[in-house]
């Protein structure tokens, strides 16, 4: 059975964090155009909590297309300069401060997300009344791993170094799998 995974926290415990990993998917694209890629990215374990911030940031950004909501603040941004500014130079130091932020959080995210370990799942939604979804990658796996990840999870009475072993297990499981395509 499937679980279905958002990035919050459950309610049952509202500060609870997951720090193996997250699911993404788009959160734009996907309803407006029909298709998108789910992807469950698993941390290698002993990932520090500021270098999955900044892989985090990295995800919400581009995978879960949370960057088309700095279109607003920038074009506000634009507005906020004096108007003896042309409206070029306005434009390019907010593009300038945008590429810059966008850069800075890649190459601090990029490192943990290259050693990171997943599983990618591209969906297709029908194109006619009547066909099926169309699912392509390995549907098992990402079922089989988030089955593992959730019991984990569900362990709430483990000891750091307890809860780091079964992660790590589940990190090297996944490693093992020939057929899981990397997150990158």
């Amino acid at each position: 059975m499937v679980h279905y995974y958002s990035n919050m926290p459950r309610p049952r415990d509202p500060w609870r964090v997951r720090p193996w990993g997250r699911v993404d998917y788009p959160a734009f694209s996907a309803p407006q155009f029909g298709r998108g890629t789910i992807r469950l990215i698993i941390f290698r374990p002993g990932t520090t909590a500021a270098a999955r911030r900044w892989a985090d940031a990295w995800a919400s950004l581009v995978y879960r297309e949370m960057g088309i909501l700095a279109v607003g603040p920038a074009i506000l941004a634009m507005f906020a300069f004096p108007n003896e500014f042309p409206f070029v130079l306005r434009a390019s130091i907010v593009a300038a401060v945008l590429l810059t932020a966008a850069i800075t959080i890649w190459a601090k995210a990029r490192p943990t997300l290259s050693d990171a370990r997943g599983v990618l799942i591209f969906g297709r939604a029908p194109k006619r009344r009547g066909e099926a979804a169309t699912i392509t990658g390995d549907l098992a796996l990402f079922e089989q791993a988030l089955a593992k990840l959730d019991e984990l999870d569900d362990l709430t009475n483990l000891p750091p170094a307890e809860y780091e072993a079964h992660w790590t297990a589940i990190y090297n499981w996944l490693g093992d799998s020939q057929t899981a395509p990397q997150p990158r």
